[in-house]
């Protein structure tokens, strides 16, 4: 659900703390949400990491962070 937001820039080898941002406030990724699909227990992340090098390699993820804004009595929220 929702659309893909990959981009073709790299991430840098040997960072340990960048954050990469997709989306933003006004960002509904192409779909419309309902309090209950934010809630589902099968909202979340999908992430394909695609090397493209001539070594191996490992892609680590840390952590990821969700943030959903909405709106409350006209007011945007986080």
């Amino acid at each position: 659900m929702g659309d893909n937001k990959a981009t073709a820039t790299p991430w840098v080898v040997g960072d340990t703390d960048t954050y990469i941002v997709y989306g933003a406030l006004d960002n509904l990724w192409g779909t419309s949400w309902s309090y209950s699909d934010i809630n589902n227990n099968g909202f979340g992340v999908e992430l394909f990491v695609n090397y493209t090098g001539s070594f191996d390699v490992d892609a680590r993820i840390d952590h990821i962070n969700i943030t959903v804004y909405y709106t409350e009595a006209g007011s945007p929220q986080q």
